[in-house]
């Protein structure tokens, strides 16, 4: 049936993109409505209308499919995969997808790369697994371990932690590739962060950076966004500018938040302060032409995304770990 339904839909779109029509060919057709009449076989229409070939005419009857199963899959989605689907869905979150990595630092075991996926599309990390095994927690279905474990509160002095410190070390390591002076600002041992966590000094001064990596498919994050995932991170980043602003100001710094989410899709501003540090590196001599720049923007954007995924695996890795090693005893509790 969406078979069906796409290739009058597509006879529609071509129609609609100006063909003209010839005499009508011999054979049955199918009449659409009362004005136009359109044939029953591919090579009948390529026959029918001009400057239409079945190249074009099979192009257009795919994607008109896919986009009829893929409302279909979106109605039966749940609250959380429609999320996750509109967060995949944001500017570099296919990074890590297309990316094939050539730094050790930035590559994935196989185990990280299989987790890592499995979290991306949404698919049951352990069946088996019932409870958290570090905070005890009793997931409603099972498609809430990956999610309960990127903010499980026992992990996040731990590997939720390595995960934003990964990111923004990584990030200062591009800052040095691009021939800048960096720093990174060391986690204190108890407590929270007092000042930003990176600084870099640019041509035209001193940047402060933080960094947070969200996850836009908590029940709070949904209950507050309604479905824009990107507000999530324009939240992150108004939360963190409210919060070290005046301290970059008194150092005589400017400040820019540079947030990401767990799926990949990154904020605007660390978009647009990795495309700055490929001009740095020009200014530095490190790059030579506009070829060059491209190049190192869309590395820096790929080996943070690979690197996201990696820690999200190791994330993943843990909460399987110590679920599976409290099993019986979750299981026995009562």
């Amino acid at each position: 049936m969406p078979f069906l339904v796409a290739r009058f839909k597509a006879y529609k779109k071509l129609i609609s993109m100006g063909v003209s029509a010839q005499a009508p060919a011999p054979g049955p057709v199918a009449e659409l409505n009362s004005k136009v009449l359109l044939p029953r076989f591919f090579s009948e229409f390529a026959e029918f209308y001009k400057n239409v070939n079945r190249l074009k005419l099979q192009r257009c009857i795919t994607s008109t499919v896919e986009s009829i199963i893929h409302a279909a899959d979106w109605q039966a989605a749940s609250k959380r995969d429609q999320m996750r689907l509109l967060d995949l869905q944001g500017p570099g979150a296919s990074a890590a997808v297309c990316a094939i990595p050539n730094n050790p630092a930035t590559s994935r075991t196989d185990l990280e790369w299989v987790l890592s996926n499995r979290d991306r599309y949404g698919m049951v990390l352990d069946p088996t697994c019932t409870h958290c095994g570090a905070c005890g927690h009793a997931f409603t279905c099972p498609e809430e371990q990956s999610t309960h474990f990127h903010s499980c509160i026992k992990y996040r002095k731990t590997t939720v932690n390595d995960r934003h410190d990964g990111i923004g070390k990584h990030t200062c390591t591009i800052g040095r590739h691009a021939g800048l002076h960096t720093t990174w600002e060391k986690r204190p041992d108890s407590g929270s962060r007092m000042r930003p966590d990176g600084g870099f000094h640019l041509s035209d001064g001193t940047l402060l950076t933080d960094t947070t990596c969200r996850h836009p498919v908590t029940n709070t994050a949904m209950r507050i966004v309604n479905f824009k995932p990107g507000k999530v991170l324009d939240d992150a980043c108004k939360g963190k500018i409210t919060d070290y602003k005046t301290f970059a100001e008194r150092a005589g710094a400017s400040f820019l938040p540079l947030a990401i989410s767990v799926y990949g899709r990154f904020h605007k501003d660390y978009l647009i302060f990795l495309k700055k540090l490929s001009w740095e590196a020009i200014n530095n001599g490190v790059l030579s032409d506009d070829k060059e720049r491209i190049a190192f923007y869309r590395q820096s954007v790929a080996e943070i995304s690979v690197l996201r995924a990696k820690y999200n695996a190791r994330i993943l890795i843990r909460g399987l770990q110590d679920s599976r090693s409290r099993r019986w005893e979750l299981a026995h509790r009562d």
